[in-house]
């Protein structure tokens, strides 16, 4: 019953208006809304959150946002169907508008977290959730389906992309549960970006593993 209050009040949440920018300040907004996350007021912490998102113009705003949603995903109080906007907002309307290198690779990271809240959904869920006579297993095989497709695609072709391909691989096992087999995996794989790639590419995936990991656990 808590998480269908938590659902309803949610999606009122997500039609309200915005405030007027020049009335705000996104640092104090910030502030006051992790002041609610530590309080575990997640409603009043999404409706900040979704406030400054609402008015974002600065790649700082984006970091609130980005943060603050981040957050409230891995809280599982939160009904699945709120996570998952909140999962498609940050793919799909927020990652575009980044600039900053180290908040793509956050982002790089959620579809990890939506598979994984799909993984631990049960099927009733899933079929209202996606309005379909689907299955769990079903969607979980059809992500499968792509990160291991392609690791016979033009892709893995080179010794640093198929490093990459399976650090992916590897991060999907992670996401729905299979812990054991996703480390080795990720051991794998991360010898060879090390043998094959820049550093630049070793620290953003030893970060992408990091925030995988973090977020489902």
């Amino acid at each position: 019953m808590k998480r269908v209050i938590l659902s309803l009040v949610f999606c009122f949440l997500l039609i309200l208006p915005s405030f007027s920018a020049t009335s705000l300040n996104t640092a104090q907004l910030n502030k006051q809304a992790w002041t609610y996350i530590n309080q575990k007021d997640v409603q009043n912490a999404y409706k900040t959150f979704n406030l400054i998102y609402q008015n974002a113009k600065t790649q700082q705003d984006y970091e609130y946002v980005i943060r603050g949603y981040i957050e409230l995903i891995k809280n599982d109080e939160i009904s699945a169907s709120v996570r998952l906007i909140l999962c498609r907002t940050l793919q799909n309307n927020i990652e575009p508008k980044i600039t900053d290198k180290n908040l793509k690779n956050i982002l790089k990271a959620v579809p990890f977290k939506k598979i994984n809240i799909y993984a631990n959904a049960s099927d009733e869920e899933l079929r209202t959730l996606l309005k379909a006579d689907t299955s769990k297993q079903d969607i979980l095989n059809d992500y499968k389906n792509m990160y291991y497709s392609a690791l016979s695609s033009e892709i893995a072709e080179t010794k640093e992309g198929k490093a990459f391909v399976q650090l992916y691989c590897a991060l999907y096992e992670y996401a729905i549960g299979n812990s054991k087999t996703a480390i080795l995996q990720m051991g794998n794989a991360m010898n060879d970006i090390r043998t094959y790639c820049s550093e630049d590419e070793i620290k953003s995936a030893d970060k992408l593993i990091s925030t995988v990991i973090d977020l489902c656990k």
